[in-house]
């Protein structure tokens, strides 16, 4: 059975790489690394697509989520206000391009 996890982690971790707004691939990730004692791999994958896509919710989230199941309260918080603050800028910068198309007249 700790196989069939490792080949799960594996194709996650894929789709993870692949698409990293997919919140079930994350979800999926984050199961999988933990049945398959992936932790501390799966923690060094999240940290760099976090580094690459600092302002998408669903990387921030999953880190959390996995810090959290290791024992790492303080450090699962702070990932999930970085998942707060993550959407507030995709929020903000949605709303501030919208009001400035609206606000043209050509």
């Amino acid at each position: 059975a700790e196989s069939e996890y490792a080949t799960g982690y594996d194709a996650f971790n894929k789709a993870v790489s692949l698409d990293p707004t997919d919140t079930e691939a994350f979800d999926g990730f984050v199961k999988s690394a933990v049945a398959a004692h992936r932790e501390s791999a799966a923690l060094a994958v999240l940290k760099s697509l976090a580094e690459s896509h600092p302002a998408v919710p669903a990387i921030w989230n999953a880190t959390s989520k996995l810090l959290a199941t290791m024992g790492s309260g303080q450090e699962a918080i702070q990932a999930a206000e970085a998942k707060v603050a993550a959407q507030n800028s995709a929020v903000g910068g949605a709303a501030a391009g919208s009001s400035a198309a609206g606000g043209r007249s050509d």
